[in-house]
């Protein structure tokens, strides 16, 4: 179990790495089609189900207050925004927090939000931890895992979909 989940571990940076380093060569470059958000949002939930079990984490179904969520994105590339994403949710929310995906509407487009109850991240740092290689805590992160570029690689592909990320948090009480 332990080299079973250390190999995760590994094969999530080796591929970090390689899609960051494609992603800086211009080689990354999305494939448009239909992709229906909601659902994407929930499979990804599911495919992750076993890491939340594994944390102690409660997993909130995928939620729209909207009818319909198809837009056109690349699949592969947006369901590597929600791991990476989930990933840093799972890592810093306590065994008992709880972690989802709402969608709705902002006025100009649709808006993905990816939820925890967990420890927060304050406000200096919510600029810089999109910036390759920034960890807000390395010594957490150090014990969970990661190499810094999860949420560039984000950024980069929400950015290349023509949307923006951003984080909005308070310090113990999640993100």
């Amino acid at each position: 179990d332990v080299i079973l989940h250390n190999l995760g571990r590994l094969n999530s940076i080796v591929a970090n790495i390689l899609n960051f380093s494609r992603i800086e060569k211009g080689s990354f470059l999305p494939s448009f089609s239909a992709v229906d958000l909601l659902a994407l949002s929930q499979k990804t939930l599911d495919d992750l189900q076993p890491l939340f079990s594994r944390s102690g984490i409660c997993i909130s179904p995928a939620s729209s207050s909207i009818p319909s969520c198809v837009i056109e994105a690349d699949p592969e590339q947006l369901e590597q925004v929600l791991i990476n994403l989930l990933g840093n949710a799972i890592k810093f929310t306590p065994r008992g927090g709880e972690v989802g995906i709402t969608i709705s509407e902002n006025g100009r487009g649709l808006l993905l939000c990816v939820w925890d109850t967990g420890r927060g991240i304050p406000a200096e740092y919510h600029l810089k931890i999109f910036d390759r290689f920034y960890q807000v805590d390395g010594s957490i992160t150090r014990e969970t895992g990661g190499s810094g570029i999860g949420l560039a690689i984000v950024k980069a592909i929400v950015e290349m979909h023509g949307g923006r990320v951003w984080v909005e948090s308070t310090p113990a009480k999640g993100s």
